[in-house]
């Protein structure tokens, strides 16, 4: 029943176990919720566990409601206990450093501070070489952010700034490159003012501490500078800013055919294709927009071949990309087939329950959609669905963009067969679901909720 409480603790002796757990591999402690399975439960008694399992199959949802209920609840969990175990370690930590180390001074950077296309490590760990409740913050944050946790994930990153600032001071490299973290997951939620402003405070620590304009960290900021400033609608800054960053990188010979630079090729290739959308009315323009495009993930793709192979997620990525471009451009068939790529090579590496299979499956359904090949679409849209609620909980946005998707197809489809109230009934279901979710996560007046509350009829 919704009205029972579930309670969930963890004895103390085990509290360091837990932390240590989460934060060395939180996607692997997440990953393992798509096992839960309330059917496989046992109960002292037996008459008892026969009671509960004829409640549960009678209750709405069934077992399945039950395991969705229980794997959001515990994702909560794992991330709310998380961060207050991180929090008092960093007290305890601080404490110990007042009673036994020189105040510090140094603004030295950490091995692995450098952040490239985002991905990096924020230091190694604390100087005597014991834990570092900060790069505990860090970690976690890194982690949550790749899972789409986007206000979990800015929890963590902005109390890693604090202590890393309280550490090492506000020009330090290390708070340039939280900085950096910051301003990606604010550009995922929508916060694009306030991305800017936390790229643009990266930008001024690095070009100050870590070798200017010739340095890759730097070419690593403007990259990500340049991604909000796209979604501003920018596009010649953000197209400038990604010209700065490639030329950095070029000039480099450990960076030309790396896959970093082919990170920026794919960004530059994003950017002009929006250029290219946005410019549509100018035939010309849009035309010579598209073609830049082709050819800067044509270059990211023969990097990623070279460095990375066929079967790698960044080589899957480029592949999605250009299926987008082609959507974009009314190819829908040739975007079908870079899809059918993308969703090769990502069930061959990352496996048929992984969130990004289903942003896959996701893609290659649109393509269908626009062949008008409904059937095959609704199939897709639907194992899109089933992965990510599995993969990343009920309650996670790109779940509710799948959602939205699905229950558009269906409404679309019910158009043309106005007796299927049914399937009418569920995609106003999924939509109602939809909303609540990225409301949550983005705000209520987010744009990007604006199309699904009109699917609703609601403004």
């Amino acid at each position: 029943q919704s009205q029972t409480p579930l309670r969930i603790g963890l004895p103390p002796k085990q509290e360091g176990a837990f932390l240590e757990g989460v934060t060395s591999n939180l996607t692997a402690v997440l990953d393992a919720l798509v096992k839960i399975d309330a059917e496989r439960s046992e109960a002292f008694k037996k008459e008892d566990r026969d009671n509960i399992f004829a409640a549960v199959r009678a209750s709405e949802g069934g077992f399945h409601g039950v395991n969705m209920q229980i794997k959001d609840r515990l994702r909560e969990w794992y991330i709310d206990k998380a961060l207050e175990l991180a929090e008092a370690a960093v007290a305890t930590e601080r404490l110990q450093s007042s009673r036994t180390r020189p105040v510090k001074s140094s603004d030295g950077v950490g091995v692995g501070d450098g952040d490239g296309d985002g991905d990096s490590q924020e230091g190694e760990g604390s100087d005597d070489g014991g834990a570092d409740p900060g790069q505990s913050l860090y970690n976690l944050a890194a982690a949550l952010y790749s899972l789409g946790e986007y206000q979990a994930a800015l929890r963590f990153y902005e109390r890693c700034l604090a202590v890393r600032v309280d550490e090492f001071g506000e020009d330090s490299p290390r708070v340039g490159n939280i900085c950096h973290q910051l301003g990606s997951v604010l550009n995922s939620l929508g916060a694009l003012p306030e991305a800017l402003e936390m790229f643009e405070r990266s930008l001024e620590i690095k070009l100050a501490a870590v070798g200017g304009e010739s340095h890759p960290d730097t070419a690593g900021t403007l990259n990500n500078m340049a991604q909000v400033l796209a979604g501003l609608g920018d596009y010649e800054a953000a197209m400038d800013l990604l010209n700065r960053a490639l030329a950095i990188n070029l000039a480099l010979e450990e960076f030309a055919e790396h896959p970093e630079t082919a990170a920026m090729y794919n960004n530059l290739g994003v950017v002009c294709m929006r250029a290219s959308e946005e410019a549509e009315e100018d035939e010309a323009a849009s035309r010579e927009f598209s073609d830049r495009a082709l050819a800067m993930f044509e270059n990211a793709l023969r990097i990623r071949l070279a460095a990375l192979g066929e079967n790698h997620p960044d080589t899957a990525a480029t592949y999605a990309n250009m299926g987008n471009l082609h959507m974009s451009q009314g190819r829908p068939a040739q975007a079908r087939d870079m899809y059918e790529k993308d969703l090769k090579t990502t069930l061959a590496v990352l496996g048929e329950q992984h969130s990004s299979a289903a942003a896959s499956y996701n893609n290659l359904a649109s393509a269908y959609e626009e062949l008008h090949d409904y059937p095959r679409a609704t199939e897709l849209y639907e194992r899109a669905l089933a992965v990510s609620t599995a993969a990343l909980g009920e309650n996670n946005i790109e779940t509710a963009r799948y959602m939205g998707n699905l229950a558009d197809l269906l409404l679309k489809a019910g158009s043309r067969a106005a007796e299927d109230r049914a399937a009418e009934d569920r995609a106003r279901t999924l939509l109602r679901r939809c909303v609540q979710v990225m409301s949550a996560a983005l705000g209520p007046d987010h744009p990007a909720i604006s199309f699904y509350r009109s699917r609703l009829g609601v403004e």
